[in-house]
């Protein structure tokens, strides 16, 4: 009986050292939380309405992820994000023999670009698109 509790000390020791040892592994291999992401310009205008799913995701990830200030004038702008395209489609795959829909197809397709305040292209039309089948 005594010598599990003087048992129970080394336990605890073994355990905060494995610990410190997996930090120091970490650090070392070069591991780290991502931090901010720092964008060339520190302004930004959006031209997708905040009230959309896609504008408030991404109104919400600048704001979370980076010091850029969204701003709701592109006259007070260092950069534009234009939406050329954010659309949303539900298409039927497959019913069962009662006429019930068993399968869907969700696509998502965004297109956008960035300029800066002179109007030049920083980033070219870009699309983006997501599909899923529930």
């Amino acid at each position: 009986m005594d010598g599990q509790k003087l048992d129970r000390p080394l336990q605890g020791r073994r355990k905060v050292l494995a610990t410190l040892l997996l930090a120091g592994l970490l650090g070392g291999c070069g591991f780290h939380m991502r931090g901010n992401a720092d964008f060339a310009f520190k302004r930004l205008y959006m031209s997708i309405p905040p009230n959309t799913l896609m504008g408030a995701d991404l109104r919400r990830a600048i704001r979370n992820g980076s010091d850029t200030q969204i701003v709701t004038d592109p006259k007070e702008a260092d950069a534009l994000l234009d939406v050329l395209q954010d659309t949303r489609t539900k298409t039927v795959l497959s019913i069962t023999t009662t006429g019930v829909v068993r399968e869907y197809r969700l696509t998502q397709r965004f297109t956008f670009r960035l300029r800066d305040a002179g109007g030049q292209e920083l980033i070219a039309p870009y699309r983006n698109w997501c599909l899923r089948v529930t």
